[in-house]
C-alpha cells in the first residue's frame, strides 16, 4: 500500500536559537540597597515561599531552626513595612490553614495565592496538597484534589501559564523527580461555594517519554523555573550527585523539552538559588554549589539571544546565600531572607528594569533569534478572523464518552464560503499549539506554496501571510515542527518537472520563511514522496523518488548546527516512495510504499541508538499500521483500489489488528491525504477520492497504555493513601543514598562533609563498540518480548 497516511502525537516547540554571539552591550551598573524595614518582621528562616500581589509580598512558612512554620507575613513595598497576617475564619466558621511546612512553592492567579507541596522534615511528612490564600479576606481554603495528582514532594518548582500551574521535579526524602504536572486553577468565584475541585494531569513523565523518545532534564530538586512567552525555563538544581548549571526549555503548547545551548558567561553549577524574569531577561542570584560555596553575583540570561552575562553591581551587596526568595515589583528585584551561614530575615533590593532595557537595546533585540509572544502577524488575509490568536495555548481535551470512541465525525468548518483551504493533494501538515498548519500541495488549478492554519477550538481556516523569499510552489514535500519552526524538505512541480532538495524553515509565530543553507555535509538528492521524522533535534529523511529512481538512503539533518549526515548501515530496506514513517521511543518505523513494481506491506525499524535497520515481526493479516499512538488510514494499492480502513500495530505486543470504527457519514476511501493527532483525536485533512478534497474528519482513539505506564499508575495509586510518597526500587543510580545529598536540610553549607566522588574511567568504548552494545541490548529485549508472547521458542 502506498500514499496512505500515518500519524503520531504531534511534537512542537520553541527554544533559543544558537545565533552568533552579539556584540558586548554598553556597561550598565546595578546598585544594591539594603531595605531598612519596620513593623512585625518575620523571624530569620529558610525554606519559606513568597508571592507578589500588587504592591505587597506575602511570605508563608519555612523553618527558623526550631520548627516549621505556617504563619503568613505581608510586606508593603510602598510603605516598606512588614505585618503579620492574622488568618480569619472561613465560610464554615472555623480557621483553616495549611500544616506547618518548609519547601512549598507558590503562584498568584486572579489575586489568589496558591501553594503546593513542602515537607516537615526528612523523615517526616511530605505534602502534595494545594491551598489557596485570599489576601483580601486573609482566609485559607484547601482545594479538593482529583486526577493524576503529583506525588508528595518538596523543593520542586511551580509556575503559572495561562491559568494553569505547572510543577516540575522535587524530592520526597529518597527520590528525585523530573515529571511535569499541570492543574487548571479555579475562577475567583469558585471559592464562594467552599473548596473547589483541583484536577491534576500528568503532562510529561516516563511513559510519555517512552512513546516519543524525547530528551528531558534529569531528576532534580532545588532548581529554578520561570516562564517567558510560551515556555518554561529550568536552570540548575541538584541531581543527587552534582549541582547543575544546565538550562532546559519546556514548551507548553507541545509539552516537549529542549536543552538550550548556553553562551556567554554561564553561571557556575548551583541549586537553591533565586530566579525571576524581568522583561526579556532571566535574573539569577545566589545559590550554593557542591563545594559548599555560596554565591552573591547577579547573572542575566537574555531570553531573546540566549547569552548569559555577569552584571556589574555596586552598593550594599548581599552576602552569598541560599534558601532565599526573590520577587519583583515595578522592575525592582527584592531579595528576602535565606541562609549565609546563619538564617536571615533581611531584605535587599536592586532596580533593574531600566538598566536591562538599555542592555537589550544595545544587543539589537529586534534581531533576536527566538520569537516572543508579541512577534506575531497582526492579521490574516481575511476579516474577523479569530484564528490569529497565536498564544498557542492548547485547549483542554474534550470530554469523550466511552460510547463515542472510534466514531468518525466530520468537522464542519465555520469559514465563509471561499475562505476554506482549497481541495488539494500532496500537501504537508503539522500541529503547533492549538493550530494545524498546511503548506502547498496541488489543487484543481496548480501547485501551491501557500500556508493555511486551522484553529482546532474555533474550527476556522485562515491564510497565513508569509515573507519573501519563500519556497517555490510544490507538491510532495514533507514537514516537521521543531521548537517554533516548521521545517520543510523536498517536493516537486510535476513528474517531468523540477524536483527539490532545499530545506526551508517557517517561523510559525512571525510568518517568516528562511532558506536553511547547511553549514556542513550535503543534502539528499532532489526527491518527492519521501518521509521526514524528528527525534530531539534531528530530522530523519528516508526514501523518495526523483522521477526515475526510488531511494533507500537515510539522511539526518541536525537543526541546531544545521548539518547533514548520510547514514549507510548496509542493510537498508528496499528503495521506495509514498511510504510512511513515525518515531517511537528511539526508533523510526517505516511502512509500505511503492518500489516501482509492487505496493509494499513490510514494516522496518531503524534504531537511532545502534544505527541499524531491523525487520519487525508481527501477527495477523492486516497490512496497515496503528498502535501506541501510531496509526494508518487509507492509501491505494497496485490495482488503484483506495482504502478507508483504520488499523493498528501495537509496538509492545507486535500484534496487528483492525480498528472497528463507526459513524455515518465516514470519510471516503482516499489517498494523498494528511493525518495529525490533537487532544486524543486523529484528524484527516484533504486527499483524493476521485476528486481533490478539502474536508476534515476526526475520530477519538482509544489510547494504548504501555506496561511501564500501567506500573507507574499502580505505584502512584498505592502510594496516595500513606503519609509518604511511594518509594522507587533504587534511591540513587548506584542503589544507595548519598547521605546529605538526599536531605534538603543537611546541605554542604551547614557543615556536612562531602562524599568522595570517583571520576576515574577504566576504559572508553569506541563509537563502533557502543553501537554494537546498543544493538545487542535491543536484540536481547526483542527476543525476550517474542518469547513472552510465544512467538518463538529457544532451547
Amino acid at each position: 500500500m502506498s500514499r496512505m497516511s500515518l500519524s503520531a502525537r504531534g511534537d512542537t516547540s520553541r527554544a533559543m536559537s544558537c545565533s552568533p554571539s552579539p556584540s558586548r552591550p554598553s556597561p550598565v551598573t546595578f546598585k544594591w540597597e539594603k531595605v531598612r524595614t519596620t513593623g512585625e518582621v518575620f523571624t530569620p528562616r529558610t525554606g519559606h515561599c513568597c508571592a507578589s500581589v500588587g504592591d505587597r509580598i506575602y511570605l508563608f512558612g519555612g523553618t527558623d531552626g526550631e520548627s516549621r512554620k505556617c504563619d503568613v507575613y505581608c510586606y508593603s513595598c510602598t510603605r516598606q513595612e512588614w505585618d503579620r497576617v492574622m488568618v480569619q475564619r472561613c465560610h464554615g466558621g472555623h480557621v483553616s490553614e495549611p500544616p506547618a511546612r518548609s519547601g512549598a512553592r507558590s503562584v498568584v492567579y486572579e489575586g489568589i495565592v496558591y501553594i503546593f507541596g513542602g515537607y516537615t522534615k526528612k523523615d517526616g511528612d511530605y505534602f502534595n496538597d494545594t491551598w489557596a490564600f485570599n489576601p483580601l479576606y486573609h482566609t485559607w481554603a484547601m482545594l479538593t484534589a482529583a486526577g493524576d495528582v503529583p506525588s508528595r514532594r518538596t523543593d520542586h518548582s511551580m509556575v503559572l501559564y495561562e491559568g494553569s500551574v505547572y510543577t516540575f521535579g522535587g524530592f520526597d526524602g529518597r527520590n528525585r523527580y523530573n515529571d511535569v504536572s499541570t492543574m487548571e486553577l479555579p475562577a475567583h468565584g469558585a471559592f464562594r461555594e467552599g473548596s473547589p475541585m483541583a484536577r491534576w494531569e500528568l503532562v510529561d513523565g516516563p511513559a510519555t517519554r517512552a512513546a516519543t523518545g524525547q530528551e528531558c532534564p534529569s531528576p532534580r530538586f532545588g532548581h529554578s523555573a520561570v516562564v517567558h512567552g510560551s515556555c518554561m525555563y529550568v536552570f540548575g538544581g541538584w541531581d543527587g550527585h552534582d549541582t547543575l548549571n544546565e538550562l532546559w526549555e519546556f514548551n507548553f503548547p507541545s509539552g516537549r523539552w529542549y536543552p538550550v545551548a548556553q553562551r556567554g558567561v554561564v553561571p557556575r553549577p548551583r541549586y537553591r538559588h533565586g530566579c525571576v524574569v524581568i522583561d526579556d531577561s532571566m535574573i539569577v542570584f545566589g545559590g550554593v554549589d557542591k563545594e559548599q560555596h555560596r554565591f552573591n553575583e547577579l547573572a542575566e540570561l537574555n531570553l531573546n539571544t540566549g547569552v548569559w552575562s555577569k552584571l556589574d553591581v555596586t552598593g550594599e551587596i548581599p552576602t552569598g546565600r541560599t534558601f532565599h526568595k526573590c520577587r519583583v515589583w515595578h522592575g525592582t528585584l527584592y531579595l528576602i531572607g535565606g541562609f549565609d551561614g546563619r538564617r536571615q530575615n533581611d531584605m535587599y533590593r536592586v532596580a533593574m528594569e531600566e538598566g536591562l532595557r538599555q542592555r537589550a537595546a544595545a544587543l539589537n533585540r529586534h534581531e533576536s533569534a527566538a520569537p516572543s509572544r508579541d512577534m506575531v502577524p497582526s492579521h490574516c488575509q481575511q476579516e474577523s478572523c479569530t484564528c490569529c490568536d497565536m498564544s498557542s495555548s492548547c485547549e483542554p481535551p474534550p470530554v469523550v464518552m466511552p460510547e463515542d470512541l472510534c466514531k468518525w465525525q466530520k468537522v464542519e468548518t465555520k469559514n465563509a464560503t471561499g475562505n476554506d483551504l482549497s481541495g488539494r493533494t500532496g500537501h504537508a501538515a503539522v500541529v503547533w499549539g492549538k493550530h494545524l498548519f498546511v503548506f502547498g500541495g496541488t489543487d484543481e488549478h496548480a501547485r501551491q506554496n501557500d500556508v493555511y492554519k486551522f484553529d482546532f477550538s474555533t474550527q476556522m481556516w485562515c491564510k497565513v501571510p508569509t515573507s519573501s523569499p519563500q519556497p517555490a510552489a510544490r507538491s510532495g514535500s514533507k514537514a516537521v515542527v521543531y521548537k517554533d519552526f516548521l521545517y520543510l524538505f523536498g517536493g516537486y512541480t510535476k513528474k517531468e518537472g523540477e524536483y527539490f532538495n532545499d530545506m526551508w524553515k517557517l517561523n510559525l509565530a512571525k510568518g517568516t520563511w528562511t532558506l536553511v543553507k547547511p553549514r556542513r555535509g550535503y543534502p539528499p538528492s532532489p526527491r518527492t514522496d519521501h518521509t521526514c521524522c524528528i527525534l530531539r533535534s534531528n530530522i530523519y529523511v528516508f526514501g523518495g523518488f526523483d522521477g526515475r529512481s526510488r531511494y533507500q538512503d537515510l539522511h539526518i539533518f541536525n537543526t541546531e548546527d544545521e548539518s547533514w549526515t548520510a547514514v549507510s548501515p548496509g542493510n537498508e530496506p528496499l528503495g521506495r516512495f509514498g511510504h510512511t514513517a513515525v518515531m517511537y521511543n528511539t526508533s523510526m518505523y517505516v511502512f509500505g510504499g511503492w518500489n516501482g513494481h509492487d505496493t509494499l506491506d513490510d514494516l522496518c525499524e531503524y534504531s537511532t541508538e545502534s544505527q541499524n535497520w531491523l525487520s519487525v515481526p508481527g501477527r495477523g493479516e492486516i497490512v496497515i499500521v496503528y498502535g501506541c499512538c501510531m496509526f494508518i488510514f487509507g492509501g491505494v494499492d497496485k490495482k488503484q483500489e483506495r482504502f478507508s480502513d483504520l488499523c493498528e500495530f501495537n509496538f509492545e505486543t507486535r500484534v496487528w489488528s483492525r480498528v472497528k470504527t463507526w459513524g455515518d457519514p465516514s470519510p471516503s476511501a482516499r489517498t494523498f491525504h494528511q493525518a495529525v493527532m490533537y487532544n486524543g483525536f486523529m484528524y484527516i485533512i484533504g486527499g483524493f477520492d476521485g476528486v481533490r478534497r478539502n474536508d476534515i474528519w476526526c475520530i477519538p482513539l482509544i489510547e494504548e497504555v504501555s506496561r511501564s505506564e500501567k506500573g507507574r499508575r499502580k505505584r502512584l495509586t498505592l502510594g496516595r493513601g500513606s503519609s509518604r510518597a511511594p518509594l522507587r526500587e533504587l534511591t540513587d543510580d548506584d542503589g544507595h543514598d548519598n547521605g546529605w545529598t538526599s536531605n534538603p536540610d543537611q546541605q554542604p553549607d551547614q557543615g556536612t562533609a562531602m562524599p568522595a566522588v570517583d571520576t576515574s574511567v577504566a576504559g572508553k568504548d569506541t563509537d563502533e563498540q557502543l553501537r554494537m552494545r546498543a544493538r545487542i541490548s535491543e536484540l536481547e529485549t526483542r527476543l525476550a518480548n517474542l518469547e513472552e508472547q510465544n512467538l518463538c521458542k529457544v532451547g
